[in-house]
């Protein structure tokens, strides 16, 4: 019994200690592509832009805002520039990681934690207004204004195939 409560109130310290943290605008894990974890002069952890990646995270917000790249070159352009992620293995950065760089609020000064969003007091490495217009571009990607309907046939919708059941589409030939 008293080892089962011991166990419990460690846990609760720590779950408030990593929300204390959140709350003061520490990160709690790994920093993200583009930065690094590093130890001041006081011995305390903290993250800094990694001056090899930074600028790559920069140019491929800057390059996706634009919408004339899709998230594939984009990630075949870093690759042929060198990026690579933050992982023992220094492979170049997959398609989904781009995606997963581009819907990060980190990069421009909040973090993401357990489903809540916490201003952090490290440097942003992308404006809040380039991050919302890559944003919009992904929301807009491959949308094709078209017109249903666009040239009229007479019962459209109304006629079925008598063995399968399918409406039949008109066509114009």
């Amino acid at each position: 019994m008293f080892a089962r409560s011991y166990v419990l109130q460690l846990s609760d310290n720590v779950k408030r200690s990593i929300e204390q943290k959140l709350r003061n605008g520490e990160w709690i894990g790994k920093a993200p592509i583009g930065y690094i974890n590093t130890e001041d002069e006081e011995g305390n952890k903290t993250i800094i832009p990694d001056p090899e990646r930074a600028r790559y995270i920069r140019k491929i917000f800057e390059m996706y805002a634009t919408g004339n790249y899709s998230m594939s070159i984009i990630g075949k352009e870093m690759k042929k520039l060198g990026l690579t992620n933050n992982s023992k293995s220094k492979k170049p950065v997959s398609t989904s990681q781009i995606n997963w760089i581009l819907k990060n609020p980190f990069y421009y000064g909040q973090m993401r934690a357990k489903g809540k969003l916490y201003q952090h007091h490290y440097n942003p490495l992308i404006s809040l207004y380039l991050f919302n217009k890559a944003l919009e571009v992904m929301k807009n990607w491959h949308k094709k204004p078209f017109l249903y309907a666009a040239k009229p046939a007479i019962f459209r919708g109304l006629i079925k195939c008598s063995e399968c059941g399918c409406t039949i589409t008109p066509e114009i030939k």
